[in-house]
């Protein structure tokens, strides 16, 4: 079990991998401002495989029960996450921000919670601008507002970044399978 608390790029690992981590399981609670994960903060081109995590990952923007932010032509594959996210801008079960980069056979049970209408969440990925094949996503997704937030937070990626259009679980045109759905909180 491990605890981490820093202000940007944070992991429970790895504050940010541009190699390789794999065959690797964790535990850990982590706290940070941007760019927080349960395994690494950010994966710069690095790649990670055959890793699993139980995180409680808390932050203020790109934020991810797994990774917060994947980018340039990096890779996860063969990948699991559990546990929670929390009160976050660009928010996702698995990877808050997926940007020129791969997630293959991947699975996402962590729960997310929403603080503000504006942010981008979803079950699995808050925004998606790469490759995501092969994954699951079953963790509830938590909003302020479920009529005004419904179009941002969907049961698996938030928004579709290229396109321009946003997403919610019924509209999924991605090889993605879920089994989550989004909860209003009281107000």
């Amino acid at each position: 079990n491990v605890t981490v608390t820093g202000d940007d790029t944070v992991g429970g690992l790895v504050g940010q991998n541009s190699g390789t981590i794999q065959n690797t399981t964790a535990s850990s609670s982590v706290a940070g401002d941007v760019d927080v994960g349960g395994v690494t903060g950010s994966n710069v081109g690095g790649t990670v495989t055959n890793t699993t995590v139980s995180a409680i990952v808390n932050g203020n923007a790109v934020v991810g029960g797994f990774v917060g932010r994947n980018l340039d032509d990096a890779t996860i594959r063969n990948a699991t996450a559990s546990g929670s996210a929390n009160e976050s801008d660009f928010i996702g079960g698995f990877v808050g921000f997926n940007s020129n980069a791969r997630i293959t056979a991947a699975n996402s049970s962590v729960s997310v919670s929403v603080a503000e209408l504006e942010n981008q969440a979803g079950g699995f990925v808050g925004l998606r601008a790469g490759e995501i094949q092969d994954v699951s996503a079953s963790g509830l997704v938590n909003g302020i507002d479920s009529i005004e937030i419904r179009h941002t937070a969907g049961g698996a990626s938030g928004t579709t970044s290229g396109a321009g259009d946003e997403l919610n679980s019924e509209d999924l045109e991605l090889d993605i399978l879920t089994s989550g759905e989004f909860v209003s909180s009281p107000n």
